[in-house]
């Protein structure tokens, strides 16, 4: 993802880097210390704004591409439970071309929950439904994107 400053024009971009700053390769905006400032401007980490990317939705959920099936979990419902999984071959998994985040989304887009990780980790995670009626399964790719399910009803 990206973050704007609010107080200049510098983006914060995390597929980047900034040698200078002593901030490594794939470094999260969440994992910047806390006492993180504009190199440009002297604005704190907390005014930075995230920069809307667009987001990928399937063509046909029934029917998905490679590319898409490549993005999208292996997911069920039990209860009130969502579980998913991304399997061993399903999607590339270097230091830059891996899935970073898995949030769900109420149904105006904002963030209710999410679980990040890092290049090695197994993408396996659950996630507790029970308060929710609907809901939006996003994947977070470094490489590619945001990709969607849509809204799910339970």
């Amino acid at each position: 993802m990206k973050y704007h400053c609010s107080g200049c024009d510098y983006i914060y971009d995390e597929k980047l880097w900034d040698e200078d700053m002593g901030i490594e390769a794939k470094t999260f905006f969440d994992n910047l210390p806390s006492d993180f400032f504009c190199p440009f401007c002297d604005t704190h980490k907390d005014d930075f704004v995230v920069l809307e990317e667009q987001i990928n939705y399937p063509l046909n959920s029934e029917n998905l591409t490679g590319f898409e099936a490549e993005h999208f979990p292996n997911y069920e419902i039990v209860w009130d439970t969502l579980k998913y999984v991304f399997t061993e071959t399903q999607h590339p998994n270097d230091e830059n071309h891996f899935i970073y985040k898995v949030a769900l989304h109420d149904d105006s887009g904002d963030e209710i929950v999410k679980h990040t990780f890092q290049v090695w980790d197994e993408i396996t995670w659950e996630f507790d439904i029970d308060y929710l009626d609907s809901f939006e399964l996003r994947v977070y790719c470094l490489k590619d994107g945001i990709f969607s399910s849509g809204i799910l009803q339970r």
